[in-house]
């Protein structure tokens, strides 16, 4: 047997994935944006102003623009919603998660809840919060794949080294800051999120955003190379999703100019909320196993609990990010002001709560996802 069927043959053994290769490749690791980035290709004349909020979408684009906005709605209320409910039951549902986070738990929601009503009375505000949501999702979809990013490495028993774990801090914090610095960049072409403007900063400029964008190119260079060094040494190297899903992240966010649309119209629901989604419904099947006391569910038994989950996340998604902001609709304010303060509230109350509760070192966490 040569050197690469062994290492091919350790590779299929090692059960890195959560659920299935091509389940994993297309939710986990972005593969299904391909056909999305296809769809973005051709009809990139509809996209321009696709997204002006979750459940509204107006432009005169006419039928070019209807599945653009078919697909938005899609991802929106199955992927994008569900997703940010699963942590509401992950925080709320585990007593040891409300005791150890007290604060994310409870002051945090009444925090946002009073800024959200400010906003509504002053515009500038709802503003401030639709730069901080760019800035936070930005650093939560990338701080999200270097997590599955590792992951992957200790399913598959691989041990990145020291030098190769700082050079993926690395990595992920020029990505990170060269992502914000053009969002918030007055070179970028575009400057609204949910039809507010953001605000921008003259010193994230073309040059410098070029300068980290080389940074990452050298860094992932370097991180190749180890890998590959790596594989001549018949070591273990990093595993193919655990490289895909960082790399695809680095892509998405650092690519100068045309990508905005792109990005905020799938990005969130079909790399973000699935990638989620596929990490929490495993951790909940076997936190589910373990209350049963069996090894394995059954696969009708896991199908069955993966649909009754979704589902309770589905309506849940729905009392959040519709019922709410028509409760606030009924007061007079306008409605797609309220779906976006609403969104921005529950958004960044989701990015702090992840933050606290899915880290790897936490031993109950690691079991869970390992």
């Amino acid at each position: 047997m040569t050197s690469a069927n062994i290492t091919i043959g350790k590779f299929r053994e090692s059960n890195i994935y959560l659920y299935h290769p091509v389940i994993d490749l297309l939710l986990v690791c972005g593969g299904w944006l391909l056909a999305l980035a296809s769809i973005n290709y051709f009809f990139s004349a509809a996209s321009a102003n696709a997204v002006n909020s979750a459940v509204n979408i107006t432009s005169d684009k006419g039928a070019t623009l209807d599945l653009v906005k078919i697909i938005v709605l899609v991802g929106t209320y199955t992927l994008s919603q569900p997703h940010s409910a699963a942590t509401l039951f992950r925080l709320y549902g585990e007593k040891s998660q409300r005791e150890n986070h007290k604060f994310v738990a409870y002051l945090l929601p009444l925090l946002l809840g009073c800024l959200l009503l400010l906003a509504l009375r002053f515009p500038i505000l709802a503003r401030l919060e639709a730069t901080l949501y760019i800035v936070f999702a930005i650093h939560h979809i990338i701080a999200q794949c270097y997590g599955i990013t590792l992951m992957y490495c200790v399913r598959a028993k691989m041990r990145l080294s020291g030098f190769e774990r700082y050079l993926l801090k690395g990595i992920v914090g020029a990505s990170t800051t060269a992502a914000v610095c053009q969002q918030l960049s007055s070179d970028w072409p575009t400057h609204k999120f949910l039809d507010l403007n953001l605000f921008q900063f003259p010193f994230f400029s073309a040059p410098l955003i070029v300068l980290l964008q080389l940074a990452i190119a050298l860094m992932l260079a370097a991180m190749i190379i180890l890998q590959i060094h790596r594989f001549g040494k018949h070591e273990k190297a990093m595993p193919v999703p655990a490289f895909l899903t960082m790399l695809t992240a680095i892509a998405l966010l650092t690519v100068w100019n045309g990508a905005n649309d792109f990005i905020w119209i799938f990005v969130p629901a079909f790399f973000h909320a699935s990638q989620y989604l596929a990490v929490s419904m495993s951790s909940f099947l076997k936190q589910e196993e373990a209350e049963l006391a069996v090894d394995h569910l059954s696969r009708s038994a896991k199908f069955e609990f993966i649909i009754t989950r979704w589902a309770e996340l589905f309506v849940v998604g729905l009392l959040l990010f519709i019922a709410i902001p028509k409760l606030l609709s009924l007061t007079g304010a306008p409605f797609q002001t309220s779906v976006a303060l609403v969104f921005f509230a529950i958004s960044l109350h989701h990015f702090a709560a992840d933050s606290c509760i899915w880290k790897l070192r936490d031993a109950n966490v690691k079991k869970t996802l390992t």
